[in-house]
């Protein structure tokens, strides 16, 4: 079943998902992501329900505005290469820039951690994209007791 109230179940699932402008990023990160054609998306699932959930933050996807196809999540090593390409290029010659290695390091360690939700439960971090102007998101619970998968789609 999949639920179109604001990323609320009736069953007291709570996502919010919420890309983050360069602004932010560069708060978030340190570096400008979408200089390097990079969207980072925060999530935030808080499982207010009697059900245990299997989290797989790569169940989550969006869909870009005026469209329907799926844009699927950027591979973290590719991203931290154009990330730090991009922040090299801003800076004067001779000046070292940011090693694509801890730009991966901190993707890596700021993302949306999957696993068990329990009852009660909350997990937060980012997942990547492509840059884009997006619509909507989608993601998957899946309930660990009867394997049944629960859809939510959370508009921008």
């Amino acid at each position: 079943a999949e639920k179109r109230s604001g990323g609320i179940t009736e069953g007291g699932v709570k996502f919010k998902i919420q890309p983050q402008l360069a602004l932010e990023t560069k708060l978030d990160f340190g570096e400008d992501l979408a200089a390097g054609g990079v969207l980072a998306v925060k999530v935030i699932v808080q499982n207010g329900s009697k059900v245990t959930y299997s989290l797989d933050p790569a169940a989550i996807d969006l869909r870009l505005r005026g469209g329907s196809d799926k844009v699927q999540q950027v591979d973290l090593h590719d991203a931290a290469q154009k990330i730090a390409r991009a922040a090299a290029a801003d800076l004067d010659p001779g000046i070292p820039g940011p090693s694509a290695a801890s730009i991966e390091e901190t993707l890596r360690r700021r993302r949306l951690p999957g696993g068990i939700l329990e009852p009660g439960g909350q997990a937060e971090g980012f997942v990547y994209f492509p840059t884009g102007s997006y619509a909507r998101a989608r993601a998957t619970l899946v309930d660990v007791e009867s394997g049944e998968s629960e859809g939510f789609l959370v508009e921008f």
